[in-house]
């Protein structure tokens, strides 16, 4: 009966009294105590408020304006209140009543603390837990109207589950598993982070690695390899293919059109890593497009990077209902309902139109980030690569004369304040889960330039930008100045090189037969005798001192045109050791390409 009436609260079905502690009967008494018209202003204010939240139940779409704090806060103690552990006099004899000890810990969980789901199945209702039940429907129909408003208008249900974004993955695999016993090999295009790749390992499945393609700056998807893989192990022995859309640059997103139609052509499930591409309109439109022509089962995305809430959360969109319900039943056990809350609270108080202003934000800063780049990797000699495929993060090459400075430099940009950029070392060896990578965090065996990267994600700032690119000059002015490496304008004068003139004098060095016996400094007078100094044209020779015309080779110093080699950095190699060329990479699908995210998201924004 008390759950009844508190659902009928929640639902606004109610007689248009004021809501909450002060129904009609108490605001009558009230009326002793203070005006009545006072009384009715409050509860105009409150009406006010209740309809908004009987609009977000009714229509279960993310509200166009943000809520006040106050709001946010009213609907959620009311459906905290409708929790068997808030319940008056309730006597709990269960193993799971969620008495909590602290307050505090009760206070920071709004008093939420039956979590979600059930048993069997993560998107189930709690008997014990109808508020909790209700926020979490409420989550979902949210978090999928803002997809479907971005862009992705045929996803067709979506589940946020308290997992990142490695174990969302593996959620999926799972699932994917479970339909197709016989089948045990996951082909994985190439992408340098591990929790993508351990989330195979750990679904207990096959990674078949698939080398990126080296087109220009820019590594794209090898299509022509991925489809010979199918034809390998048979379509019936894939459990899915696994893609890519956010990423560190200079990787750009996957084809998806072109592997979604492989994918349809053999029957084999497709899952699109979009960790953090729910920011960028581009990598949305290309899921959208390869669902829509041909075949993607789940995009997993994470909700702290999409929408700067605390990490623990992930998003999984499918285009089948009944996948997103298996995945789910899936889940063992109830589950944590915190990254739901602060989902739930945050899409209120964005609102739609408040999260595409962050969005418009984002792409203006994305653009300055990379000229201000190029200015600075300009003025050190350097170059910010293209990888125009890639609409978030942005690389530039690095000065570097071997794997401990580039260590160097990485640990200096940390300790000066750059969080988030990364110095990547192509020649670096790592091995997870038992399989070696070579050039571990460039996505490639073999790329031809060590680099830096640097994102411009949700939520980043103009001060951000300017921080990021002072520190980032200063960094590079210290690391080159540590390093002793002349900038190319000044290589002669950089290194202080003594002119054979003042050798003698710059040297002072005493003649070998005179060290012992004399071992005080001769007089000025005979400094020419005593000390056997050289003439200009013996330096070379008695002194070890190189002419002008051998600096190159008698101090090891580099030449502008051997600065590559001298500094132990590869050079370019051919195209073949970073995966094959396209010729066959399905270039005769028609499948729609952008350039930048202007043809397709102005009229979503």
């Amino acid at each position: 009966m008390v759950r009844g009436r508190l659902k009928r609260k929640i639902l606004g079905i109610t007689d248009h009294r004021p809501q909450g502690t002060m129904n009609e009967t108490s605001m009558k008494l009230a009326e002793r105590l203070v005006p009545s018209t006072y009384l009715k202003q409050a509860a105009d204010s409150r009406v006010i408020r209740e309809k908004l939240i009987r609009m977000l139940v009714e229509q279960r779409k993310c509200p166009q304006d943000g809520w006040d704090d106050d709001t946010i806060e009213l609907m959620v103690k009311d459906l905290a209140l409708m929790d068997s552990n808030k319940f008056l006099h309730n006597s709990g004899v269960g193993e799971r009543e969620a008495r909590i000890f602290s307050e505090l810990v009760s206070r920071r969980h709004y008093g939420l603390c039956h979590g979600i789901g059930r048993s069997g199945d993560i998107a189930e209702v709690q008997p014990k837990a109808a508020g909790s039940s209700l926020l979490n429907k409420l989550t979902n129909a949210m978090t999928l109207d803002i997809i479907r408003t971005l862009g992705v208008r045929k996803a067709a249900a979506c589940l946020v589950v308290p997992l990142a974004t490695g174990m969302s993955m593996v959620l999926c695999l799972l699932t994917l598993r479970q339909q197709r016993p016989s089948a045990k090999y996951v082909i994985w295009q190439r992408i340098d982070q591990k929790s993508c790749f351990k989330s195979i390992i750990t679904a207990g499945l096959v990674p078949v690695v698939v080398e990126n393609i080296l087109e220009g700056d820019e590594l794209r998807t090898n299509v022509a390899e991925i489809k010979r893989q199918i034809d390998v192990l048979g379509p019936d022995a894939v459990v899915a293919v696994m893609t890519t859309t956010s990423c560190f640059a200079p990787r750009g997103i996957d084809k998806l059109e072109q592997v979604a139609a492989l994918c349809a052509e053999f029957k084999v499930p497709h899952l699109v890593n979009n960790a953090y591409g729910l920011q960028s309109y581009k990598c949305l439109h290309h899921i959208e497009s390869a669902a829509s022509l041909w075949r993607i089962d789940a995009f997993v995305q994470s909700t702290d990077k999409n929408f700067m809430v605390p990490v623990g959360g992930a998003i999984i969109v499918g285009f089948n209902a009944k996948f997103i319900e298996e995945v789910g039943q899936m889940y063992p056990g109830r589950a944590s309902n915190s990254p739901i809350v602060d989902l739930f609270i945050t899409l209120l108080s964005m609102g739609v139109k408040g999260y595409k202003q962050l969005l418009r934000e984002r792409k203006m800063l994305k653009e300055m980030l990379a000229e201000q780049m190029s200015s600075v990797a300009e003025k050190h000699g350097l170059r910010v690569l293209t990888t125009k495929n890639n609409p978030i993060s942005i690389a530039m090459t690095v000065p570097s004369h071997g794997t401990s400075s580039l260590t160097e430099l990485g640990s200096m940009m940390f300790l000066r304040g750059i969080s988030g950029a990364r110095v990547i070392n192509t020649k670096a060896v790592k091995t997870i889960a038992g399989v070696k990578f070579t050039g571990w965090g460039s996505h490639c065996e073999s790329y031809p330039h060590h680099y830096l990267t640097a994102a411009a994600s949700i939520g980043m700032t103009n001060k951000d930008l300017k921080l990021f690119i002072t520190r980032l000059d200063n960094c590079l002015k210290t690391f080159r100045a540590a390093e002793s490496l002349p900038s190319p304008q000044t290589i002669g004068a950089a290194e202080s090189l003594p002119s054979p003139q003042s050798v003698g004098a710059a040297e002072s060095l005493p003649s070998p037969q005179t060290v012992g016996a004399a071992e005080s400094l001769p007089s000025p007078q005979t400094v020419g005798a005593a000390e056997s100094l050289p003439s200009p044209q013996t330096v070379g020779a008695a002194e070890s001192v190189p002419s002008p015309q051998t600096v190159g080779a008698a101090e090891s110093l580099p030449s502008p045109q051997t600065v590559g080699a001298a500094e132990s950095l590869p050079s370019p190699p051919k195209v073949e050791d970073c995966g094959h060329r396209s010729e066959d990479t399905g270039d005769d699908m028609e499948v729609m390409s952008y350039d930048d995210d202007d043809d397709y998201d102005d009229n979503i924004m």
